[in-house]
């Protein structure tokens, strides 16, 4: 009879374990855009009258911009000297 008990909590532990109650939130979107070469002014978002990039300034719209970046030299690579 104790076998039976021990089952009986066991396939209800599993049942609402499966009904997904505690279900993580999903994780967000994120689209990163590197481009070479095309800087911040000539993209709409950031204020460009010249340059025609509706989808781009859709995306910033509708999401996050990130204004400022850091690069640890001049170039795309740092000059090794070689």
């Amino acid at each position: 009879m104790n076998t039976f008990y021990y089952y009986l909590l066991l396939l209800s532990i599993l049942l609402v374990s499966s009904c997904g109650f505690d279900k993580a939130p999903s994780d967000p979107n994120v689209i990163f855009i590197l481009v070479d070469d095309l800087g911040s002014p000539q993209i709409g978002a950031y204020g460009s009258e010249f340059y025609n990039t509706p989808n781009i300034d859709q995306l910033a719209k509708n999401g996050m911009r990130f204004n400022r970046a850091y690069a640890s030299a001049p170039l795309g690579i740092p000059n090794t000297g070689s």
